[in-house]
């Protein structure tokens, strides 16, 4: 189905008004939806209402209302099996190819299923689940597709085998059952996060290793190191790495040698093995961005933080790639007692062993405090000021 629409027309009464251009009309649309991310209920509301004023403004619309769509197994959402619960319709439709529902379809870009686990839930996964994935699969330009605590099953299989254009995949504390066996999949960004995978690491890393693989989140190292060791080429760039611990440091040298060209390294885990990490310029040819996250971080003391800063200064530098460095966790204090992580400490690291260390080097961040370098000038800020 093709949309007509013409530029909008204004009036005031009889007179008539000088007509808008298409362009500010868009502009004026880009404010009201946000930067990326999903929108919220009472956004969807807006554009909505917005989608009924004329058929330009459908058109515009439309495509705004249904780039993510999410599919949720709670019984609140599938609670209306009579065709009142709109997605549930708006599926029911794509699968029987009926207008203006099969053509609303090519729309949606970004897919997820949240909360499918549990078995007292396996009315949903052979009803709305069968339902849903069959709709999914109609989608033809779904980009990122995403399973939150879900078990995966042979049905996300299929969804995934006929999704041809995925770019983005995430697993995120998913159970995978023994049907589902993940087939040769091209993406760019791949996010495993649950300790249950890890005893399927290998047919992970044979499914995903492919070359167009440039991202890879995971908590299991092992599916990391199969990954790298499974691809004809290093192509990985970006690598975060979630629950590392001393025996992993191994495994991690092995994935760094394995892939020279990571430009973007990420590393959740307990301050006291940074030491031990040994992040040479050797391993770490092209980094521009290392950032060290600890899942508490009250325990990082002012005294704890000069250390670690110049323990990566004396491992990785000199190196004139590095442009910026972050040192964070779950909290937003950074204090033991009168041990404060301050401006004065910072500015004092960014000026001289940083900078020494890293010539190029235009970012530093510890917990909610940020410098930013200009003509190695620095200047702070308030780290959610920026965001």
């Amino acid at each position: 189905m093709v949309l007509s629409w013409s530029t909008p027309e204004r009036r005031r009464g009889n007179e008539r008004l000088p007509i808008i251009p298409n362009e500010l009309y868009l502009e004026i649309f880009d404010h009201i939806t946000p930067d990326g991310g999903r929108l919220s209920p009472s956004t969807v509301k807006d554009l909505s209402n917005l989608a009924l004023v004329c058929r330009y403004f459908c058109y515009a619309m439309l495509p705004r209302i249904f780039k993510s769509i999410t599919f949720s197994g709670g019984s609140a959402e599938n609670a209306h099996c009579s065709g009142t619960n709109p997605k549930l319709a708006w599926c029911r439709q794509i699968n029987e190819s009926k207008e203006p529902a099969r053509s609303i379809a090519h729309y949606v870009k970004e897919c997820r299923f949240i909360c499918w686990l549990g078995p007292q839930q396996s009315w949903v996964h052979n009803g709305f689940f069968s339902l849903y994935a069959k709709a999914v699969s109609r989608m033809p330009n779904i980009e990122s597709m995403a399973f939150h605590d879900s078990i995966v099953k042979e049905a996300h299989g299929h969804v995934l085998d006929r999704a041809e254009n995925i770019k983005n995949l995430v697993f995120n504390h998913c159970t995978l059952s023994t049907d589902f066996k993940p087939r040769k999949k091209s993406v760019m960004k791949l996010k495993l996060i649950t300790s249950r995978l890890i005893l399927r690491s290998k047919d992970f890393a044979h499914a995903f290793a492919t070359p167009s693989l440039r991202c890879l989140k995971t908590d299991s190292i092992e599916v990391a190191l199969w990954v790298v060791a499974l691809l004809d080429e290093p192509t990985l760039e970006e690598l975060h790495l979630r629950d590392i611990d001393n025996r992993d440091i191994p495994m991690l040298h092995n994935i760094l040698e394995k892939a020279p060209g990571i430009t973007q390294l990420s590393i959740w885990s307990s301050a006291s093995i940074w030491p031990q990490l040994k992040l040479t310029s050797t391993l770490l040819p092209n980094i521009k961005s290392l950032r060290l996250k600890i899942p508490d971080t009250h325990l990082l003391s002012a005294t704890g933080t000069k250390q670690a800063i110049l323990d990566i200064c004396r491992t990785l530098g000199p190196h004139s790639n590095l442009q910026k460095l972050q040192i964070v966790g779950s909290g937003s204090s950074s204090r033991i007692g009168s041990d404060i992580v301050t401006w004065e400490l910072l500015v004092e690291l960014a000026t001289s062993s940083l900078s020494k260390a890293f010539p190029n080097i235009s970012y530093l961040r510890v917990c909610e405090k940020l410098l930013k370098s200009e003509s190695k000038c620095w200047g702070w800020f308030d780290y959610y000021d920026t965001i």
